[in-house]
């Protein structure tokens, strides 16, 4: 009657690069050029999003100590999600990226016609933020110089043709941007 699945999924490592190479790739990419990381979690995420739905709830811890995401080691990845419906709940997520990044959101993975999308709030803390920001961008070579701090924040957006964070904070060098 009041049936749920409670589990937890514990690593010391995943290679989700290694998960995703496609072992027939003819075209490699340009030299320093990798598949961004968000390109990368979808293509991970969608066939998940599709796939069978269990007729119980399902709330599921992560641990996994490091991750090999686009060329880059997601360390510390912890994260609490819940599946009660057709999309889940991600009640923390929390992890340690390239550029010396925390980063830290919770919302909701939903699955549509045109693909998965995501919409919560989240965090972005990065002592080197130009490595974070190469990284991103799929790129191997972080610029070089001088850099501050970045902060950002807001209720970020995500979908096939939507990219929008409401309630911005942007706060670089001690200079802060707000607006959306």
């Amino acid at each position: 009657k009041n049936a749920r699945i409670d589990s937890l999924l514990s690593a010391r490592q995943v290679d989700l690069d290694r998960a995703l190479a496609a072992p027939d790739r003819a075209v490699a990419a340009p030299e320093g050029a990798r598949r961004p990381p968000l390109a990368s979690l979808k293509a991970f995420l969608e066939p998940f999003a599709g796939s069978y739905r269990p007729t119980v709830p399902v709330r599921l811890g992560i641990s996994v100590d490091a991750v090999t995401l686009a060329g880059g080691t997601l360390q510390s990845l912890r994260g609490d999600l819940k599946l009660d419906g057709d999309d889940w709940d991600i009640e923390t997520l929390e992890l340690r990226a390239p550029g010396f990044a925390q980063v830290r959101l919770s919302g909701r993975i939903a699955q549509s016609p045109d693909g998965i999308s995501f919409k919560g709030p989240a965090h972005v803390e990065a002592n080197e933020p130009r490595m974070f920001v190469a990284w991103l961008e799929g790129r191997s070579d972080a610029p070089t110089g001088p850099s501050g701090v970045l902060r950002v924040g807001g209720e970020l957006s995500i979908g096939a043709q939507q990219f929008a964070v409401e309630r911005l904070r942007f706060e670089f060098d001690r200079k802060i941007v707000e607006g959306r």
